[in-house]
């Protein structure tokens, strides 16, 4: 069967570097030239100090270096030695230069030091998938921000084949400038038509005048008729100040599950909470795909701190293993800077499934406060590399056979042709069937 092309690249162990040039933290595989490739990126980033701000990015080997598109963030980070997320989601075609994809970092002073804990970069060829079955929009207009939500990056789907029955996994990334330490930024995955939601939504408060800061969710949708159905991304300031915080680039991924041999999806907007500070669980899939191959698995939370320095971690255990490895078994994803904060929880994993072998995919959180408080808007998604796709039959023409009874117009012909020979009364026509 078809299968879609992976390249997968993990950290397991903190690299730190403390020097103010850009630093490699971990490259992928070598991409294939000329290959169109959509990334997404996952990390657990942290710094030595919360006076000074941090810059980590994705450079493209093939392509003399080159930074991908808006993949910077500058982050003042909210507490010293405490990790947060960086999360990225683009797209690239490989030069001839050689090599893949690398996550750099650097830190503003060699008194201080920047690192990065863990990463999860997931390259995707959907080379094999139909074009119907996926779709990518980005946009990079950038505006200065209005209490008033307006929309960023749009994507229609106008085919009923899209629509009616169909569940698409989406992915929505943002990118904003910090122009205000007073006001958060509000942003909003929105769905319009067919059951509308702005959900998931989001909210962070900047912590340096300098920052640069990105964010991702996913959430399925499963629809069962409809038009013109449009996802976008929103983004607004919740007060007005002198200085808005201002949007910069946002971009929609999204795939549609049915094109894959086997997946499963799970969404809810209520609220788990809990005064436990080790991990609970907030999902649980199953998935048993139908051959041995590549199993993709996606995450996404919003932690609601209800107050400052609050912090929550995310991970996807398959069969009861954090997947790809423990790392963030003792990381932290995101920190509040401000008490009404609500913040993204992102996990991509990749793991080996066994053909006809039930896997169990759990979404765990923890937090570090007792009090009564959790997550919601809670997204779970698998699916195959393996597709679904049904290979056409061909079928080869039948030899024409003569029949011993009366005069026979013996016509050979492909299958699909249609046989239109006029003959006399008594005669009979023989046909060649596909």
């Amino acid at each position: 069967m078809p299968s879609i092309s992976t390249i997968y690249t993990t950290l397991d162990s903190t690299i730190t570097n403390s020097t103010t040039s850009f630093a490699e933290v971990v490259e992928s595989s070598a991409l294939v030239d000329g290959t169109e490739y959509h990334v997404i990126c996952y990390g657990l980033i942290e710094a030595s100090t919360n006076s000074n701000t941090y810059e980590w990015r994705l450079v493209d080997r093939t392509n003399s270096d080159a930074v991908l598109s808006d993949s910077t963030i500058i982050r003042e980070p909210t507490q010293a030695a405490r990790s947060q997320t960086y999360a990225y989601l683009g797209k690239i075609t490989a030069g001839s230069d050689g090599g893949g994809i690398a996550l750099e970092q650097r830190a503003v002073s060699a008194a201080t030091n920047c690192s990065t804990h863990f990463v999860s970069m997931l390259l995707l060829d959907l080379d094999n998938l139909a074009s119907t079955d996926f779709f990518f929009a980005n946009d990079q207009t950038g505006a200065t921000h209005t209490t008033a939500f307006a929309k960023r990056v749009s994507h229609t789907l106008s085919d009923s084949t899209q629509i009616d029955g169909q569940s698409w996994l989406v992915f929505g990334w943002a990118d904003f400038a910090t122009n205000s330490e007073s006001v958060n930024t509000v942003v909003s995955l929105s769905q319009d038509q067919d059951a509308d939601t702005t959900l998931p939504q989001y909210s962070f408060e900047g912590e340096d005048l300098s920052e640069e800061l990105s964010w991702m969710v996913c959430r399925p949708y499963t629809f069962s008729t409809g038009n013109n159905v449009i996802f976008s991304i929103e983004s607004k300031d919740d007060g007005s100040v002198a200085s808005q915080n201002a949007y910069i680039a946002s971009t929609l991924f999204g795939l549609r599950l049915g094109a894959f041999k086997n997946s499963d999806s799970y969404y809810d907007d209520d609220a788990i909470t809990s005064t436990a500070t080790t991990f609970q669980e907030i999902a649980r899939r199953t998935v048993t795909p139908d051959s041995s191959g590549d199993v993709v698995a996606v995450g996404s939370s919003i932690f609601v701190p209800a107050s400052t320095n609050r912090k929550s971690s995310i991970r996807i255990q398959v069969d009861n293993t954090t997947s790809p490895n423990t790392v963030p078994d003792g990381e932290w994803a995101a920190n509040s800077n401000d008490g009404s904060d609500e913040l993204p929880l992102f996990y991509l994993t990749k793991y080996a499934g066994v053909a006809d072998t039930a896997a169990t995919l759990d979404l765990d959180a923890k937090k570090t406060s007792s009090a009564d408080i959790g997550w919601k808007q809670i997204s779970l998604a698998a699916f195959t590399t393996e597709l679904s796709i049904v290979t056409p039959v061909t079928f080869a023409a039948v030899a024409t056979q003569s029949s011993s009874s009366g005069d026979v117009a013996a016509q050979g012909y492909d299958s699909g042709d249609t046989a239109a020979q006029p003959f006399a009364s008594g005669d009979q026509a023989s046909e060649a069937r596909p």
